[in-house]
Order: C-alpha cells, then structure tokens, then sequence
C-alpha cells in the first residue's frame, strides 16, 4: 500500500450531504434503509449482554463523554471481540467500518450487512473508497454514529500502532465529535492475537468461574480530529 502512488479521494460535502448549518434543521435521511439488526439494537444488546457477561468481567467508564447524536468513534484494536465490546459500552447502534476480506468471509456477510457494517478496502479502486467513506458520512448526516478502528488491523503486540486518518476524511466537514476509546484486557485472549492464546484454556476459566476482566474507557471529545492527536487520547486511557 505504501508504495502506490497517493490517490485524492472525493467526498461529499456537508451540503451536498443536504446537512443544514442551522442547528436546529432536521437531519436528512441516510440514503438507505436502516438494516434489520441495527434497527433492533436494543433487543440484540438484551440478548448478546448475557452471554458476554458470562465471559467477561466488564466495566464501562466515561460513558458521560458521549455526546447525544451522531459520533465518531475511534478505538484500539486488540481483538475480534471489540466491535462487541465498543457497541456494548457505548449502548447504542452504530455503523462499523471493517475491513472487506473480513466482512466477504463466507457465512458472515449477512450477518454483517444487517449490522449495517460498512466494507472498505485499501484494494479497492478509488469510486469504491470513496463510496464507503461516503455512507459514512451519510450515516452521521442521518444522526447515526460511526465507528473505525484507525490502526487499520489488530495489534501484533499488544500496543498502539500508528493511526490512520480515514477518520478525518470521514468527519470532515460534519460539525460531528470523534470521541477516543481504549479496550484493555483482551490481550492474550482467544481473539486475539497475543501468544499464549487458547480457546481450550479460556473455555476452561469460563467453566471453573473464572471471568477475564475487560475494561473500556470513553474519552473526551477531541480538539480536532487529526491522527496523532487520537492516537495520543487513546494511550492516555490505558
């Protein structure tokens, strides 16, 4: 990737995105209907929350950061499980970008597409790019929030890699926080991909009571949505 050449991706202005500088307009709509499991959030958390109870000892802080209405949401990356982990702590529906490899996988794609989960890929010729970073603005113009996980992969060691700026290209312009968030505890887990992993073991802490204890911290809004400035937000809620 670092060796194509540098591409100028296109995406649609707050106005042409029908978004109002009147704060008090209504939202225009998302463009596409909102998918089955994304409109039925609630009834899914209710029954996802349980068994992720079962197997996780998790504590939620700085859920008073979250802003009412639209955000984005930019995470760590130390697991499969954050996606669940993230929607869990932040109790309300959101729009994930994920990586197309992941989301083409056989038996997954309708499941995430009735998440409302949004594709992308480096590979992808630019009007493809450019059309994933724009149902994400679509989203947040509709007053949905969106999530992205900046490093772009998870971590090969359990620390912060360098955090890329889809994001900002998705914020642009929209008048939208993006709010830092850090996962901790899931390193070394069965979904992750810290050495020692053993879904034999974990499955045999699950029996004998023992839960692994998982934290998510919410931070601030941020100053400005710049890379660094994230990255740095998200090392100070370690």
């Amino acid at each position: 990737a670092a060796e194509r050449p540098s591409v100028r991706l296109q995406v649609l202005s707050a106005e042409e995105l029908g978004l109002s500088p009147d704060p008090g307009a209504a939202r225009p709509p998302a463009g596409e209907r909102r998918p089955f499991l994304y409109r039925h959030y609630r009834a899914l958390r209710r029954l996802v929350a349980p068994f992720l109870r079962l197997g996780y000892a998790v504590s939620v802080e700085g859920r008073e950061n979250l802003p009412d209405g639209p955000v984005v949401l930019v995470p760590n990356h130390v697991s499969y499980l954050d996606p669940v982990l993230v929607s869990y702590a932040a109790a309300r529906p959101m729009r994930y970008l994920m990586a197309r490899e992941l989301y083409e996988t056989r038996g997954a794609r309708g499941l995430l597409r009735s998440l409302g989960v949004i594709p992308i890929s480096h590979k992808d010729p630019k009007p493809a790019i450019e059309e994933s970073l724009n149902r994400a603005r679509r989203s947040l113009a509709a007053g949905e929030s969106v999530a992205i996980f900046p490093e772009g992969h998870l971590t090969r060691d359990g620390e912060l890699d360098v955090f890329r700026g889809g994001f900002s290209r998705i914020a642009r312009g929209l008048g939208v926080p993006v709010v830092p968030v850090r996962v901790d505890g899931m390193w070394g887990s069965a979904f992750s991909r810290g050495p020692g992993r053993s879904w034999a073991k974990g499955l045999l802490s699950r029996l004998l009571g023992r839960r692994r204890r998982v934290r998510v911290r919410i931070g601030r809004p941020l100053a400005r949505p710049e890379p660094e400035l994230a990255r740095a937000a998200v090392d100070a809620l370690r």
